[in-house]
C-alpha cells in the first residue's frame, strides 16, 4: 500500500505554518478495489465541474465525490454528503472493507484557512454513513490523514436470549498535526473509529502518539541528540506512516518525535470482544452479587458466586485460559478488606483484562525489561472516551498498544520521502528521491540504528514507482 509523500521541505514546512496552511502531499490511496470487482475512486474538484448541470451546490464550491464505476462498465459519481459548502474538501483517500462491502473515504476540510478537520463517511453500495467528524485541534495545520483497518467476529447473547455474529471493524486513522502556528513540530494523531455491524457506535477517543514515546535510553539519548542537531526539524516529523500489521487484527505506525529526536514503531493489536465482554460481566457480577450478599460479609461466597459467574461469561475461553483470570479475581475478593464495592468492581474488570491481553501476545514473556518489545498498554477505548471513568452499559473495545522499536531520526531527504514499516513494525526503510532524479536513496534499520546511505540507481527498466514498491516489498515481506 503506497503511503503519502512529502512533498515540501523542511523550510517548506515552516513557512506553511506561518501562512496556516497545512503541508502538501501527494500520491494518497485514492482508489479502491471492491470485493466484485467495482472500483471507487475520490474525486476534489467545483461541484459544476464534477457535477454539470447540478443543483445540489453552488457550481462554485469546492466538493468531495465518489465515482464508482462496476465490473460490467456502468458508472456513477455520487456527490459525499454535507460536502456541498464553502468548505474546501482536500486530500481524500479510500478504502473497500470486505466484510461489510463497504468503501470507507477520509479527508480534510478546510474552513477559511485557518480550520482543518479530519472527516470520515462509508457508502455500502445503497447508503451513506456519516461523515464523521474526527477529533483534533480545528485550529492546527494537518497533514493528510491515512487509514488502516482490522475486522474480527464475535458472538453475543441479544434481548431474546438468541445467539447473534457480530462484524465488529475498526478504521485506524492516521495524521500529524501543528504543535502550535508558529513552529515546525509536528505531533502524529491516531483515532480508532468503531463500527458495529456497519453501524457507528457514536465515540472514537484521540490518541497523542507521542505518549507512546519510551524516550531515548542511555545509548540512544547521544546518537538521538546529535542526529536532531544536525538535521533540525525532520522532515519526517511531518509524515507518520500506518500499514497493515501481521494478521487481521493488527496495524503498525511509524511516527517521528522531533523533541525526543526518536522515531518510534508501534504495533496495535484490537484485543478480541469477547475480553471487553468478560470484563464488563466480572464487573456487573460484582456489583450485584457483592450488593446481594452484603459485601464485605459473606466473601468466600462472593468469591465462589462471582467464579462460577466468570466460567460462565466466559464461554468463549479455552478453559486454560479463563481459570486463571477467575481464580485471580476470586482471591482479590477475598483480600478486599478495605476497598469499597464499586471499586472492587473496577479492580477486578481490569485484572480479567489485563490477564487475558496476555494471551494475545501467545502466553509468552517480553524478551527483557530493557526490549522496546516489552512496553506495553492496554487502552480501555471506553474509559478513553469518558474521561478516564469506566461507564457502565458502554460496551468495552480494548487495544494493545506496543512499542516495536525506537530509533534515533535518521537523516533523510524530502524530495518524494516514505516510510515503509515491516508487520510487526520492528524493522524499516526510509526512502526518498534525488533531487535530479536519478536514483532512490534510502537507509534500512540495523539493529537500534539506521544503515549507511544507499541508493538504487533509476533506468528504463525501474522507474520511480517500481523502486518505492520494490523497497517496500523489502521491509514487507
Amino acid at each position: 500500500m503506497r503511503k503519502p509523500n512529502l512533498a515540501c521541505s523542511v523550510a517548506a514546512l515552516a513557512c506553511a505554518l506561518a501562512l496556516a496552511a497545512p503541508p502538501a502531499f501527494a500520491d494518497r490511496q485514492e482508489a479502491a478495489l471492491g470485493s466484485d470487482g467495482t472500483l471507487y475512486t475520490a474525486r476534489t474538484g467545483l461541484y459544476g465541474d464534477l457535477f454539470p448541470g447540478g443543483t445540489h451546490a453552488n457550481p462554485h464550491n469546492p466538493v468531495l465525490a465518489l465515482d464508482v464505476l462496476g465490473p460490467d462498465g456502468s458508472a456513477q459519481r455520487l456527490l459525499v454528503p454535507q460536502t456541498g459548502g464553502a468548505e474546501v474538501e482536500s486530500l481524500p483517500s479510500v478504502l473497500f472493507e470486505d466484510d461489510s462491502s463497504t468503501v470507507f473515504l477520509v479527508w480534510m476540510t478546510e474552513v477559511g484557512q485557518t480550520t482543518w478537520m479530519v472527516n470520515l463517511a462509508s457508502y455500502d453500495g445503497t447508503n451513506w454513513s456519516g461523515p464523521f467528524g474526527i477529533p483534533g485541534n480545528p485550529f492546527a495545520a494537518k497533514t493528510a490523514p491515512q487509514m488502516a483497518m482490522t475486522r474480527d467476529l464475535f458472538d453475543e447473547t441479544d434481548s431474546t436470549g438468541a445467539t447473534v455474529t457480530r462484524h465488529r471493524t475498526i478504521v485506524h486513522v492516521l495524521w500529524a498535526e501543528a504543535v502550535n502556528s508558529v513552529s515546525s513540530q509536528f505531533a502524529a494523531m491516531y483515532v480508532p473509529v468503531i463500527l458495529q455491524d456497519g453501524e457507528y457506535v457514536g465515540w472514537n477517543p484521540l490518541q497523542h502518539l507521542f505518549d507512546f514515546d519510551p524516550g531515548p535510553t542511555p545509548q540512544t539519548l547521544t546518537a538521538a541528540k546529535a542526529a536532531a542537531a544536525a538535521s533540525g526539524t525532520s522532515p519526517l516529523v511531518a509524515s507518520p506512516t500506518i500499514e497493515a500489521g501481521r494478521d487481521d487484527r493488527t496495524v503498525v505506525v511509524g511516527f517521528a518525535d522531533g523533541v525526543s529526536g526518536l522515531l518510534d514503531t508501534v504495533e496495535i493489536d484490537v484485543l478480541p470482544r469477547q475480553l471487553g465482554y468478560l470484563s464488563d460481566k466480572v464487573r456487573g457480577a460484582i456489583i450485584d452479587i457483592g450488593a446481594r450478599l452484603s459485601y464485605p460479609s459473606n466473601r468466600q461466597q462472593m468469591a465462589d458466586e462471582v467464579n462460577a459467574a466468570v466460567l460462565q461469561a466466559g464461554s468463549a475461553f479455552y478453559p486454560a485460559v479463563l481459570t486463571p483470570i477467575a481464580d485471580q479475581i476470586s482471591n482479590t475478593i477475598l483480600d478486599s478488606n478495605a476497598l469499597a464495592l464499586p471499586a472492587l468492581a473496577d479492580q477486578c474488570r481490569q485484572i480479567a483484562i489485563d490477564t487475558g491481553a496476555k494471551y494475545s501476545q501467545r502466553g509468552l514473556r517480553p524478551a527483557s525489561d530493557a526490549s522496546y518489545g516489552s512496553l506495553t498498554r492496554v487502552i480501555d477505548l471506553n474509559v478513553a472516551s469518558q474521561g478516564g471513568v469506566a461507564i457502565t452499559g458502554v460496551p468495552t473495545h480494548l487495544l494493545q498498544v506496543r512499542v516495536a522499536s525506537s530509533r534515533p531520526i535518521p537523516q533523510v531527504g524530502s524530495n518524494n520521502l516514505q516510510l515503509y514499516l515491516s508487520r510487526t513494525g520492528e524493522d524499516a526503510i526510509v526512502a526518498w528521491a534525488n533531487d535530479d532524479g536519478s536514483a532512490i536513496s534510502y537507509r534500512t534499520t540495523q539493529g537500534n540504528s539506521w544503515s549507511a546511505l544507499r541508493s538504487l540507481p533509476l533506468s528504463s527498466s525501474l522507474d520511480q514507482p517500481h523502486a518505492f514498491l520494490v523497497l517496500e516489498q523489502r521491509v514487507r515481506h
